[in-house]
């Protein structure tokens, strides 16, 4: 899923990939509060989309205080399939918007 530059320059074996990955999912299933399976997806926004390259954001039914409230993450067409290029998760982003203070 992720593209050449969210790929690590070393390679990890197999057990060490999984085990990984283990982790990574039981660390989002306890900040989420549901297994990984059970979240249902409920849309889709694109933006910036050209023939090679572009922005997607799933929406999730679930709370944004959970969610987040910034998970776009651009994609590139790479070895004849669409990859992660920002190296975003595509869940629990957050930003801040900018604003003015009174004194």
């Amino acid at each position: 899923m992720e593209g050449a530059p969210c790929l690590s320059t070393t390679t990890a074996n197999s057990t060490v990939m999984e085990s990984y990955l283990r982790g990574t999912r039981a660390a989002m299933e306890h900040h989420l509060g549901a297994p990984l399976g059970s979240i249902r997806i409920t849309g889709v926004q694109v933006r910036n989309v050209t023939a090679t390259t572009g922005d997607a954001e799933v929406q999730y039914a679930l709370p944004t205080s959970v969610v987040g409230n910034d998970n776009w993450v651009s994609y590139g067409y790479q070895g004849g399939q669409w990859k992660v290029t920002n190296c975003h998760a595509p869940i629990g982003g957050e930003s801040q918007s900018a604003s003015a203070s009174t004194p």
